[in-house]
């Protein structure tokens, strides 16, 4: 059985002899109901993608604003959502 050291000795060798360049891409990213995603120039490890909100809403509490292309091949966190922002009701 081969483990993962030789295995990964085996590609690197590989690749230099052969001169390759293995690129990992992410998958395109769509936006989030009422916001938009601004996407990175390039979808390769370690760009960073941000997410923008419409006039009126807002990221949840808990989301994040922006997600990383990861060594995987997917993107950090979960799409954020965007919320309404509802005025504070008045005293009367």
């Amino acid at each position: 059985m081969v483990d993962s050291y030789t295995l990964y000795s085996v590609i690197l060798v590989t690749v230099l002899l052969f001169n390759c360049i293995i690129v990992t891409l992410c998958p395109e990213l769509t936006d989030p109901t009422h916001g938009s995603v601004l996407p990175p120039d390039e979808l390769t490890v370690g760009s960073v993608a941000t997410y923008v909100c419409e006039t009126g809403y807002k990221l949840c509490e808990r989301c994040v604003n922006s997600r990383t292309c990861q060594q995987d091949a997917s993107w950090s966190d979960q799409m954020p959502v965007c919320q309404g922002m509802y005025p504070c009701p008045t005293n009367p």
